[in-house]
């Protein structure tokens, strides 16, 4: 989890993001954070057996956090 975010900073090094809550599934993962422009996103992470990120769902509102 932490190289799926560290990436996403390297890549966007104007990124700021605040945790807002996490909730942990079975194989799952779902991030909310307020984003670089204060508005809400949602990232839903899926993992294999072998705990790598399979799948990622990413959501994003206009909603201010």
């Amino acid at each position: 989890l932490h190289d799926f975010f560290s990436k996403a900073i390297a890549t966007y090094p104007h990124m700021n993001m605040h945790l807002i809550e996490a909730a942990i599934g079975i194989s799952s993962i779902t991030v909310w954070y307020a984003n670089h422009r204060g508005t809400r996103t949602s990232a839903c992470l899926e993992f294999d057996a072998a705990g790598k990120i399979q799948r990622n769902l990413t959501h994003y509102s206009d909603w201010k956090a």
